[in-house]
């Protein structure tokens, strides 16, 4: 007898139960598995509130962009803003040929509001008495080459960011809009 042999009679005795009930295992996997994904996002959501106690009992304020786009942390001495680019959430959205603002469930068409030198701002405040400024504008004839900026501003600019403009050394863009919204709001960025 070779070892093939040897290997299927040994193993031909073995069979699966027929009372096993295959679905339910695969329930109670699933229902462990979200168990553990529950807990999880709730020890995250207690190290989020933990941290947000300390940096408040440290003098820290948190202050977030819409769409999770940023975080400034505005701090005694100075600032830090930190700029998600590696998942920026878009204003926009191009449909039909017409551009539509979508901040904060906004759905509102601003094709005939933006161009390559007049920015379309928008502003809110949000809970916190923080207004936050929207500035879009065109770097090209299509609408899909447009540029943004978000800032900050309560009492002072507390901080922001502009994405799809091109950035100069000495800090100015070459966005015509921008930095014309920027001069007549004394915009220090």
């Amino acid at each position: 007898m070779n070892n093939r042999e040897k290997y299927k009679r040994a193993f031909s005795v073995l069979h699966a139960s027929q009372e096993t009930d295959w679905e339910a295992i695969m329930k109670t996997s699933r229902e462990h598995n979200m168990r553990k994904t529950g807990t999880k996002l709730l020890l995250a959501a207690v190290l989020v509130s933990l941290l947000a106690i300390t940096a408040s009992a440290a003098g820290v304020r948190l202050m977030q962009g819409w769409g999770g786009n940023m975080e400034v942390l505005s701090v005694e001495g100075g600032m830090e803003v930190h700029v998600h680019t590696d998942n920026l959430t878009e204003p926009v959205e191009i449909r039909d040929g017409r551009m539509w603002f979508v901040v904060n469930g906004e759905n509102r068409d601003i094709t005939d509001e933006i161009s390559q030198t007049e920015a379309f701002t928008y502003t809110f405040m949000d809970e916190q008495g923080i207004t936050h400024y929207w500035v879009l504008g065109l770097n090209g004839e299509e609408l899909e080459n447009y540029g943004y900026a978000e800032y900050l501003k309560s009492d002072t600019w507390q901080g922001g960011y502009s994405a799809r403009v091109n950035d100069n050394p000495d800090g100015t863009t070459d966005a015509v809009w921008l930095e014309r919204w920027k001069q007549e709001n004394n915009c220090p960025w």
